[in-house]
């Protein structure tokens, strides 16, 4: 479960992302073999839990198969007045993952139809060089649970960073800003009043 937690907030924050109140910017080198040619994601904040559209193209610019991959996370949340870094508590927060590993445990259930549809690699032995398109497609984030819960709701500045382990060198660099709401949530002053809707 963990694993697929994981790849949910990877790819939520891949793909959840301009300032109004989504950004994703390529914080990369010229030498890195990933890049996001567009991205559109509907709506602009996110809901968790909730549907998000998104379409997106991307080309990567040599075969992966059988690379060994890390995946660098630093998270920080927005605290009213100023930023700050989540920390990595229990493999939830400003972490390092093994990306393929997170890949693997995720597509143990099945690979998504929203990626296997348009013949978009699962595991890192799968990945080679092209151009990858997901056309306008939704997808469901589910309510997270235990650690996780605390990361569901708020703004958020993310970096993350695909490292090559064998060679050290960057694969790819996102940089993202999102702003994740409770749909759920009681809002306005009649929560205050009856706790309710």
């Amino acid at each position: 479960m963990l694993g697929i937690n994981c790849f949910i907030i990877f790819f939520g924050l891949v793909l959840l992302v301009s300032s109004d109140p989504l950004i994703i910017t390529d914080c990369g080198t010229e030498d890195d073999i990933f890049e996001i040619k567009s991205i559109s994601v509907k709506p602009q904040e996110i809901p968790i839990p909730g549907d998000v559209t998104v379409s997106v193209d991307v080309e990567i610019y040599r075969d992966l198969v059988g690379a060994q991959l890390d995946l660098e996370v630093y998270i920080q949340t927005y605290l009213g007045f100023f930023w700050t870094s989540v920390p990595c508590i229990g493999d939830v927060g400003s972490c390092t993952y093994d990306g393929c590993k997170l890949l693997d445990n995720f597509n143990a259930t099945g690979c998504p139809p929203q990626l296997a549809n348009h013949n978009i690699p699962c595991t890192c032995d799968t990945i080679k060089a092209g151009k990858y398109s997901l056309p306008s497609e939704k997808i469901s984030i589910p309510a997270m649970s235990g650690l996780w819960s605390w990361l569901a709701t708020g703004d958020y500045k993310a970096d993350l960073k695909l490292l090559d382990r064998t060679t050290n060198k960057h694969v790819g660099c996102l940089h993202v800003e999102v702003t994740i709401v409770d749909p759920t949530a009681c809002s306005g002053f009649l929560c205050s009043i009856f706790g309710g809707k």
